[in-house]
């Protein structure tokens, strides 16, 4: 069995690859349901997954004008009292770093080895000649920056940015080194991690994504 033409290719579904190839084929190819989630505890783990898509509404709704005063009702409604933390270290930190326009929700496209390569980014934003992506992440354990260069995600993104980003920035071209990838931990707001990119990181990337 193969994939459809159609298949999309996102940081999910490559890291599944990445992770186990099995996995892969069984989600994928075959569309059978993977055993359940190897963690202490499956139910804590969806509590913690749905924590975090609420948070994450919050900061969309925030980046496209919804007024504060709502958004803070919001968060200290949230049957987690962890959002409500989290909210107030979101104004207090991450507002003065958002300069330029804003994209927010966004979802970028581009083909490679005949099939499509896909991103929904949180938010990226364009001033003058840097485009910046933010993502939002809400575990507790602050990940290591190895670790994290390493993941699909920190890799698909900005690959992806720079060969579709042009409809952003209404530039007939974009480089490498021009993108940033961001991570904001909400448990720990002060201390962001920035990945820079750069033409030899994509070159390597165009290799690396035509192997998988």
């Amino acid at each position: 069995m193969k994939l459809p033409e159609d298949f999309d290719f996102t940081q999910s579904n490559l890291q599944d690859y990445v992770d186990c190839p099995y996995r892969f084929y069984l989600r994928y190819i075959l569309h059978t349901k993977w055993p359940a989630l190897v963690v202490d505890d499956a139910i804590d783990f969806e509590k913690r997954g749905q924590t975090g898509a609420r948070f994450h509404r919050l900061i969309q709704q925030y980046l496209l004008g919804v007024p504060q005063d709502r958004l803070a009702a919001l968060a200290d409604a949230d049957p987690n009292p962890d959002i409500a933390l989290w909210w107030e270290d979101f104004l207090r930190h991450v507002p003065p770093w958002l300069a330029g326009d804003r994209f927010v929700e966004t979802i970028l496209t581009t083909h490679l080895g005949g099939y499509r390569l896909l991103a929904k980014y949180d938010l990226i934003l364009v001033d003058e000649d840097q485009l910046n992506i933010f993502d939002w992440k809400t575990s507790q354990k602050r990940p290591r920056k190895d670790w994290l260069l390493e993941r699909v995600q920190s890799r698909l993104y900005p690959f992806i940015l720079t060969r579709a980003g042009t409809t952003l920035k209404n530039s007939s071209d974009i480089h490498a080194d021009q993108i940033s990838m961001n991570y904001w931990l909400a448990p720990h707001p002060e201390t962001p991690v920035t990945l820079p990119y750069s033409q030899k990181a994509y070159e390597v990337d165009q290799a690396y994504f035509m192997g998988l």
